[in-house]
């Protein structure tokens, strides 16, 4: 267990590099080693295309473990800039090719390039290939920050006894692939959800491709046009769009707000695209006759001689032109050969990392989960923000930045790290709300609403969970009072708002709109976390009945928590009188989940007709947490109800706990019907810890994508990066994430969804949680004071550090700091075990003077100030 490489699963290992960083050897021949197949729909993707992800804050690459690199850039439309279809002649990029009079190295990996060595790495991907004469090294990377673009760095070493003439030739592809949802919705009427990628490469046909000469020599431009939908089309997306308007059930259909000033699900004026030498002219221009641009270098080099030349691929921005982007290359990155390792400096500096000493790959997983959730981050030029996209199969195959509650939890660990972006992502949410305070399932193309008749009845509670927290955390007040505009409904410019007046238009919505329910709990519309409660589970013709009665006890429990933190906020604010309103709101709420206590756990929710309790005679998952975390679980219940969850939930599964216990619908085991679900196993994290530490610390290494790769070593997803869900022990093919089972059968059939394996990687819930939860084994709470801990991890010695919270566990007591972004005076509480009461004697505030520990009720309460530069420190000695 304390064997740094734990975790590396059958397809290569881990490793720490020249930066201190973790990262993956990947050496698995995915071409003859029959591990390497994931079932998956190869009209999507090559089936052992294996995914990596490289990126900064504008832009992400994924990197495949055949060498080439796809660049995703979110201004106008999700798309990837250079499509990868070989078969048209379009090679993504990335890959290059080293050539003398006599032989060609190339950094493609294929049957007859096995020796290819290639390197993930935290914000890299690495490629060597090496024979007699040379070896040649390709890092491609995102340069750290907000730069649209990847840098090449190529190192050449010449290995023989002669000077050598040698030519490096770079391909990069700019036919774009626009990853948009209305291809989605003109697959339904052709019922075939696999014409998908058709329907969107025969839209990139529909541009002409204008490529000159820039930089003086130094590179290639390409800027397309688009050359317009004829009549038959025209007319068959008004059928398409009159169908879609016209379903009121199911995943796919709703309303198309196109009346919105400048939405479109569609860009029909994709960005320019560029390939340059950062470090001098090319050796070679050539105007392409195709889709795809190179450039050749010419390097001369003495027996033993490396040289390292530059080059970068990228686009240019919304609000930008073509000398902005010079003067970038030209200023920023002329002398690039310091770039990759500030980048590498970059991403390990800020971050929030527990360290434990007797399990040193405990660090290594939260270095890369942190860089992997920051370097998710892209940017929407129609609401000026940057964004973190759930990822995955909802935005890779799907086409949709879904859904706001995802986004919110997404953002609760960069409260730690990146305070900017936080509040970026909570003015996208705000943003995108509609004028009675009610968020859309998500968004798709430039700003179009996704048209769905899916409508969530938890998005608000995440958001205001999201808010409060934030201001709470870092004290940073004045962002309340930022104003914004929210979303154009019926193209009319709408007034800017204060930002907690918008919230608090989300809190009538949710809680006097949405309401309450027969029983004192929320209602549940069409679903809460779980979408597929109504439509997976309700027939269609009982769906307006659900949507009017139907109740959430998940919504319940978790709005008695996030009220109380609410109610801390306004507190905070001065409004007393509000905050004992809310407070009030949530122990009236408190009520109505404890009267749904069966004896052995919470009940599920109220579906109304023959439908009655749901969760009496199955244990759902989802609301029991929240009702440990809320305070709903009265005196005796969380003990009760931890054994219950551990014996049919916990216990038997390896990786985390399933969501039911006893599935209700056909294919157990997998999606909401018995799947392991990080999102909602945080959650049980943090309850465990409150009731349990040793359980919750477990549930949380179950969790882990190490452990994952331990017990499902030849499944590749799962061991650097996974889905948003996986198949339970209940599930035909545990540890996979879902897809169609035809697919064994020499399919494919025609599924509501896309195969999840189509694109099984770069979800952030297995990276957000893993953060997110330590927090919670610390028992960390903001209140309207300061902060309160209750430490949970079951270890001698441990260390979290972040650039917003310290607290260190020591073999002679305790430490840590707290550096809001405003200064001020506030209250610290650690509770500890009664057994280290005896112990811990010795307090020091701000390396002052030592003074007497002193436990009231178990916990040591103390006052100290923290200043811009100084942050509140304290040790227990």
């Amino acid at each position: 267990m304390n064997n740094f490489h734990y975790g590396s699963g059958s397809f290569g290992k881990w490793f720490i590099d020249e930066f201190g960083l973790p990262a993956y050897h990947y050496t698995c021949d995915q071409i003859s080693d029959e591990r390497a197949v994931s079932p998956c729909n190869p009209l999507w993707r090559n089936n052992t295309d294996h995914l990596h992800q490289i990126g900064n804050f504008r832009l992400n690459a994924v990197a495949s473990n055949y060498g080439y690199v796809q660049v995703r850039q979110d201004e106008g439309c999700v798309k990837f800039l250079n499509d990868y279809r070989p078969e048209d002649n379009c090679l993504a990029g990335g890959i290059g090719y080293l050539t003398d009079e006599n032989e060609t190295l190339t950094t493609a990996y294929s049957k007859d390039n096995r020796e290819l060595v290639r390197i993930f790495g935290s914000g890299y991907f690495k490629k060597r290939i090496t024979n007699s004469k040379y070896c040649v090294e390709q890092v491609i990377y995102a340069p750290y920050g907000d730069d649209p673009l990847l840098i090449s760095q190529v190192t050449v070493k010449n290995k023989s006894g002669n000077e050598v003439y040698v030519n490096w030739e770079e391909l990069w592809d700019c036919s774009v692939y626009q990853i948009s949802f209305r291809s989605v919705l003109e697959s339904i009427l052709l019922q075939d959800i696999h014409k998908i990628p058709e329907i969107r490469r025969n839209f990139s046909k529909k541009f002409k491709h204008n490529f000159e000469i820039i930089g003086n020599g130094k590179g290639i431009l390409d800027t397309s046009k688009f050359s317009g939908w004829t009549d038959d089309e025209k007319n068959a997306w008004s059928n398409t769009k009159a169908v879609i308007e016209g379903i009121s059930s199911g995943l796919f259909g709703g309303k198309i707000h196109s009346d919105v000033p400048g939405v479109s699900f569609y860009d029909y004026t994709p960005p320019s695209v560029f390939l340059v030498a950062l470090d001098g002219p090319a050796a070679k221009l050539e105007i392409p006759d195709g889709t795809y641009m190179n450039l050749k270098r010419n390097i001369v080099l003495k027996p033993g001689e490396s040289k390292t030349i530059f080059n970068s691929f990228g686009y240019i921005p919304h609000g930008s032109n073509l000398s902005d982007i010079m003067e970038l290359i030209d200023g920023k990155f002329s002398n690039p050969q310091s770039v990759l390792e500030e980048t590498c400096n970059s991403w390990k500096g800020r971050a929030a990392i527990l360290s434990v000493p007797d399990e040193p790959w405990v660090e290594r997983e939260l270095r890369w989960s942190n860089y992997y959730l920051k370097s998710n981050t892209t940017y929407d030029s129609f609401f000026g923000e940057h964004v973190q996209s759930q990822g995955s199969g909802y935005q890779y195959l799907m086409g949709i930045q879904a859904a706001p509650r995802d986004q919110a939890q997404h953002c609760l660990p960069l409260i730690f790290t990146e305070p900017w972006l936080v509040k970026e992502n909570i003015r996208y949410i705000l943003k995108e709300s509609l004028p009675d305070g009610e968020l859309p399932f998500g968004i798709t193309g430039n700003g179009m609403i996704t048209p769905t008749p899916i409508k969530s009845s938890d998005f608000q509670l995440w958001i205001i969970w999201l808010v409060c927290e934030y201001v709470l955390a870092t004290r940073d007040i004045s962002f309340l009072d930022e104003e914004l505009k929210t979303y154009p409904v019926g193209g009319k410019e709408r007034e800017p708002e204060k930002i907690l007046s918008v919230l608090e238009r989300m809190y009538k919505y949710l809680f006097r709109g949405t309401g309450y329910g027969r029983h004192g709990l929320l209602r549940l519309l069409k679903g809460d976390w779980n979408d597929l409660i109504v439509q997976g589970f309700v027939s269609s013709d009982q769906h307006d009945a659900v949507e009017a009665e139907a109740e959430s006890l998940l919504n319940s429990a978790m709005a008695s928590y996030v009220l109380r933190l609410y109610s801390g906020l306004y507190k905070y604010l001065g409004n007393v009188d509000k905050a004992d309103q809310l407070a009030e709101e949530a122990a009236d709420l408190r009520h109505a989940v404890q009267e749904q206590w069966n004896g052995k756990w919470f009940r599920r929710a109220w579906l109304p007709g023959d439908g009655g309790w749901v969760g009496d005679n199955e244990l759902w998952l989802e609301p029991q947490p929240w009702a440990v975390i809320g305070g709903c679980a009265e005196s005796g219940h969380p003990a009760v109800l931890t054994e219950n969850i551990d014996k049919l939930l916990r216990e038997p599964s390896p990786i985390g706990s399933m969501l039911i216990d006893k599935p209700v619908a056909p294919e157990p085991g997998e999606m909401t019907n018995g799947g392991v679900w990080p999102s909602i196993n945080g959650t049980l994290i943090w309850a465990l810890a409150m009731v349990n530490p040793q359980k919750g610390w477990d549930e949380w290494k179950k969790n882990l994508l190490s452990t994952h790769a331990e017990i499902y070593p030849d499944i590749w997803y799962g061991i650097w990066s996974g889905p948003d869900y996986y198949n339970s022990v209940l599930a035909r093919y545990p540890g996979h994430t879902f897809f169609d089972k035809s697919i064994l059968d020499g399919g494919p059939a025609a599924p509501a969804l896309p195969n999840w394996t189509d694109f099984p990687v770069m979800c952030m819930h297995p990276h957000a949680w893993t953060i997110y939860s330590v927090l919670k084994l610390l028992g960390t709470e903001f209140t309207a004071s300061g902060i309160e801990f209750r430490p949970a991890i079951p270890k001698r010695e441990y260390s979290f550090k972040s650039p917003l919270l310290e607290f260190n566990k020591m073999p002679d007591g305790y430490s840590g700091c707290y550096n809001p972004l405003e200064e001020g005076m506030w209250t610290v509480s650690i509770t500890l075990p009664e057994e280290e009461h005896k112990i811990i004697s010795k307090l020091v505030i701000n390396e002052g003077t030592e003074v007497e520990a002193v436990f009231r009720e178990g916990r040591i309460v103390f006052t100290g100030e923290s200043y811009h530069n100084k942050p509140l420190s304290w040790k227990l000695k």
